[in-house]
């Protein structure tokens, strides 16, 4: 019964806001300059105009803070880059939002690994405070890819050395889901070259850590989010109607070929692994 109510608010506010046709517009909130001109040439495609706030149909919110600052007010939102603990747990609780989470999803993430490793079975998962939920979330299809899952719970940053010494000479690579925790700037040298030392690459979690050192990673192109926002909210304004919290649909791969050759591991220069792996819009 209580999954009902989101839907019940959103037609209510759907009833007093619009939807308005032509005249439908939203507000973006977003301190990225890029993705806020991504957004606006989308938004420019589907004939919706954008609104100072308070005063559009809806809400883009853009970020964990914006997310938060537009919850306060009286229109639907859509998020864009909101941990996905924070917008299922918004969403749950009844808000009339909806979003795509930050996170990439890592099921897409070990098709990845059997992919770039197909001689790999053993998959190592450090899971965090925030990345505990892909413990129960993982297990099914890494048994359709025929790997195996070890894994480890780490409470915090303080006991990331001693778990990846104790996991890696277990597994065959590092599945790093994302969790910011344990994957971060801070914590980059010290699971990268652990990986190095153990001669395990080290797979995830977006392309900021393949840059680097990871080997490889899927991650969300931005374009392709703009354009399944302003999909959502086109949608909302025809139909009244706006989907469940969701990994986004579109993803690429990013590889760090000098890794990729560290490891012996087959660089993709065909653009193979690419054509596999990638949706686009």
């Amino acid at each position: 019964m209580a999954r009902i109510w989101p839907a019940l608010v959103l037609l209510i506010l759907l009833a007093v806001h619009g939807p308005a046709g032509a005249s439908f517009s939203v507000t973006v909130l977003a301190a990225d300059e890029n993705f806020s001109d991504l957004l606006g040439q989308e938004l420019a495609q589907r004939d919706i105009g954008q609104a100072e706030p308070g005063d559009g149909d809806m809400v883009v919110a853009v970020g964990g803070e914006a997310f938060r600052r537009a919850l306060k007010g009286n229109r639907p939102v859509v998020a864009v880059d909101v941990p996905r603990a924070e917008l299922l747990g918004a969403w749950r609780r009844g808000c009339s939002c909806t979003g795509l989470f930050r996170e990439m999803d890592p099921a897409l993430q070990l098709r990845l690994v059997s992919r770039l490793l197909p001689t790999a079975s053993r998959v190592g998962l450090l899971l965090g405070p925030e990345s505990r939920w892909a413990g129960s979330y993982l297990p099914g299809y890494a048994d359709h890819l025929g790997l195996s899952l070890e894994t480890r719970r780490v409470e915090d940053r303080d006991e990331l050395g001693v778990a990846l010494a104790r996991l890696l000479p277990r597994v065959d690579l590092l599945l790093a889901v994302a969790d910011s925790e344990l994957y971060s700037p801070a914590t980059a040298r010290l699971v990268l070259l652990t990986g190095y030392r153990q001669n395990r690459p080290v797979v995830g979690p977006d392309a900021a850590f393949v840059e680097a050192g990871s080997v490889a990673s899927m991650y969300y192109p931005r374009e392709d989010l703009a354009a399944q926002v302003v999909q959502w909210l086109a949608s909302f304004r025809d139909e009244g109607r706006l989907p469940a919290p969701a990994f986004p649909a579109a993803v690429s791969v990013a590889v760090n070929e000098r890794v990729a050759k560290t490891f012996e591991l087959p660089v993709d220069t065909s653009g193979v692994l690419r054509r596999e792996l990638e949706v686009r819009r």
